[in-house]
């Protein structure tokens, strides 16, 4: 596309999508009604891409970069793992719960249903007269085609540990960033491959009686005795196995304007 073809846009004939082939993750931001996606992996594909979305944003009137910071973080969940792990970061934020309902949609893969819980999370808290950033994450976690959500009994649990004893387990949690008086909204995902080993019944029963994992999916707690079940564990960032992937999370929020640290 010339320059000239790209000055001559105007408003009504800017496309509702834009696709770039930039970094190793996906993402997405939307601005107003128009998501701009970014996959992988060509440099040059993404210079021109900025340069077209500056022009779309013009003629729009829609500005993606914020001059002023949110009033206030919020976290969307009623997990006090999240809480924890977001309590690292060292910044004050709510925690509120954004009651929606987690059921699984006919034929959603585990990646479209973290996703989509995730954003669903996030966007389940409006903006009341202030200008809020609210982070919303969801967790789900697939062995063998099967998604494995929170036992939430003993036996559940014992069943989902030996149907994944020497197998390979994905986790895949994600994060959306929200702020509602904008209407702006960023995406990521991170995946988890973790290798379990084999169990016998009786480790199995230990192991629950010692950890109570009855609220985590897959069955186990890595952040505590879940870790000796494990033959190894591949993933750019650990804390994502945890439920909330702090790598991504950080450069999000540093692009909103927080210093973290």
């Amino acid at each position: 596309m010339t320059a000239d073809k790209r000055e001559s846009l105007s408003a009504d004939s800017a496309p509702d999508t834009v696709t770039c082939r930039a970094a190793s993750v996906r993402t997405s931001t939307v601005f107003g009604s128009a998501p701009v996606v970014m996959a992988a992996d060509d440099t040059d594909a993404v210079l021109a891409c900025q340069k077209y979305i500056e022009v779309i944003q013009r003629v729009s009137g829609c500005n993606m970069t914020q001059n002023t910071m949110p009033s206030r973080l919020v976290l969307a969940s009623s997990s006090p793992y999240r809480q924890k792990l977001f309590s690292r970061l060292n910044l004050t934020f709510d925690w509120v719960d954004p009651g929606i309902n987690e059921s699984t949609l006919p034929g959603e893969s585990a990646l479209g249903l973290s996703q989509r819980l995730g954003r669903q999370k996030a966007q389940a808290v409006t903006a009341e007269g202030d200008d809020p950033l609210v982070i919303g994450s969801d967790q789900v976690a697939a062995c063998d085609n099967r998604l494995l959500g929170k036992p939430g009994s003993t036996a559940a649990a014992r069943e989902q540990l030996a149907f994944c004893a020497g197998k390979q387990v994905v986790f895949f949690t994600s994060i959306a960033v929200w702020r509602p008086a904008q209407q702006l909204l960023r995406e990521e995902m991170e995946s988890v491959e973790v290798s379990m080993r084999p169990l016998t019944r009786r480790e199995i029963d230990d192991y629950i009686a010692a950890d109570a994992p009855l609220d985590c999916a897959g069955s186990f707690k890595v952040e505590s005795l879940g870790i000796t079940l494990f033959r190894s564990i591949t993933t750019r960032d650990p804390t994502a196995l945890e439920g909330l992937p702090l790598i991504a999370l950080s450069a999000m929020l540093r692009e909103a304007g927080y210093r973290v640290p």
